[in-house]
């Protein structure tokens, strides 16, 4: 068998093999096309199913110094080298983007058929971020503007807070019709986290990116009958409650063509999906009598309110890493008074795992990633110290999309934790911990033969069996019921 046949064929197992494990997205579009009640029901049963893999937790998932103090977002890496720069990032990146295709290449060393066709690439990648412009980009600063609103958009006015009250108090409906929204706008993974000032910014920058001071905007939690912006700040009122927050899987063979246009073009599907659900939730919420904030990078930190929400761990890379989907993902969220039952934060062995993997930081061009273990301290100002965590010199990553011309997404796409790690023995991490040298042969060459970490050939694009926005779910569904029916018997 060739190469090629033998790469097909190992990715091909893999996504078999995911769903017959997993499962999740594909599942649950079972009984969509015969009634929201039951598409509501099938999404539980496969939750249900979920919880029986992993290990829930009752205590905090974080440890936390008494010195920890919120980030203010003046820090995030992007912002940092505006100043540094004196340019924003994307500047650089389109200057180095327009000489990479004029070359004949895709990026920074990856050379495309011919100038033609790296215009092409270059184009790919432009279009699929496009929309994103008018949803707010990926959402730093952006904080109650455009489609970010924290005020009604399209509420039905007789239905607003302001109107009506609530009709609908129970906690339990109110979060299966949430989730059920949530899903239907597009959320492949949906939880709730109780609302922890620890993740919310001090501050929001609102020339983001942009060099020169920073025009910072203070973000508070005080009593306030609604979400509000004054001339100094933004306001949560302290009514808040819970945190609906979701998670949209991204095609996994685009990524790993990382770091090409291909690979950024995934990653703008995934933040224009992100807005679009965060605004539609937001406003089912609204037209309930509730207040809602949608947020997609913004307000606050992303992955440890998922992580509260019982969606995944923290991966060495920083990032969250879902059972489903790895890291292959992005998240967003939507703050709220509405009173909603809440998940708990999951177990699933990653924590174990990623201590002697580092499949990431290996994977890394420009070595970003620590191989260190994890640590109290911050490596630069980018990171927020505290946590007890991985720590990394992000700013690095940066630059060198800058000079690559597109984003870069290699960590993400060759993340090992993408699967249920090590099955059932993820409830106990003492056998991990005694056995590791052992399991993680085991689970290196099982990753191996599933296909996993193989680099994918970008102009495989034309090829590849894609659906709109780049998924896979609906793919092969009738073999995904029929695994998920074997397992549950087996």
């Amino acid at each position: 068998m060739s190469n090629t046949k033998k790469k097909a064929t190992a990715s091909h197992s893999r996504r078999d093999f995911l769903k017959a494990v997993a499962g999740t997205a594909g599942l649950a579009a079972v009984g969509l096309s015969s009634s929201i009640e039951a598409f509501a029901a099938v999404h539980e049963k496969v939750d249900a199913e979920r919880l029986k893999l992993v290990r829930q937790l009752d205590s905090d998932p974080f440890q936390i110094r008494d010195s920890y103090k919120r980030y203010n977002s003046m820090d995030y890496a992007f912002n940092t080298v505006g100043r540094e720069t004196q340019m924003p990032w994307f500047v650089a990146a389109n200057r180095a983007a327009t000489e990479h295709v004029v070359s004949g290449r895709m990026s920074l060393g990856i050379r495309a058929p011919s100038v033609g066709m790296a215009r092409v690439y270059a184009g790919v990648g432009n279009a699929l971020w496009a929309p994103c412009i008018f949803l707010g980009r990926t959402g730093q600063g952006t904080e109650n503007m455009g489609a970010q609103s924290w005020s009604d958009v399209g509420t039905i006015a007789g239905l607003r807070r302001q109107a009506r009250a609530p009709d609908i108090t129970d906690p339990g409906p109110l979060t299966r019709y949430t989730k059920t929204v949530a899903r239907l706008s597009g959320a492949d993974l949906v939880g709730i986290a109780p609302f922890d000032i620890r993740w919310i910014y001090t501050h929001t920058q609102r020339n983001q990116y942009m060099p020169g001071e920073p025009e910072l905007k203070e973000i508070r939690v005080e009593d306030a009958p609604a979400p509000h912006e004054t001339d100094k700040a933004l306001i949560i009122p302290a009514d808040v409650q819970s945190v609906v927050t979701m998670v949209f899987a991204m095609n996994q063979a685009m990524l790993r063509t990382s770091p090409t246009p291909v690979a950024h073009a995934m990653a703008g599907v995934g933040y224009l999906r992100m807005a679009i659900s965060s605004v539609a939730v937001a406003e089912f919420i609204r037209s309930q009598g509730y207040w809602a904030i949608p947020s997609t990078n913004c307000v606050g930190i992303n992955v440890p309110i998922a992580i509260q929400a019982g969606l995944g761990e923290d991966g060495r890379h920083g990032m969250l890493v879902t059972p489903e989907f790895g890291s292959n993902i992005r998240t967003a969220k939507v703050f709220t008074n509405m009173p909603m039952l809440k998940d708990k934060p999951i177990s699933f062995g990653l924590q174990e795992f990623c201590n002697s993997c580092a499949k990431c930081a290996s994977s890394c061009p420009v070595q970003s990633l620590d191989f260190g273990p994890r640590k109290w301290d911050a490596v630069d100002e980018s990171n927020n110290p505290g946590v007890y965590k991985f720590y990394h010199p992000y700013k690095k990553c940066l630059y060198f999309w800058m000079e690559n011309g597109f984003t870069c997404g290699n960590c993400i796409a060759m993340c090992e934790g993408d699967v249920w790690v090590y099955a059932n023995r993820a409830r106990d991490p003492q056998w991990l911990a005694a056995n590791r040298a052992a399991v993680d042969r085991y689970w290196n060459a099982r990753a191996s033969a599933f296909g996993h970490g193989l680099r994918v050939d970008p102009n495989r694009l034309w090829s590849m069996p894609l659906e709109p926005y780049g998924l896979d779910h609906n793919l092969e569904l009738a073999k995904a019921r029929e695994a998920l029916k074997d397992r549950k018997r087996h």
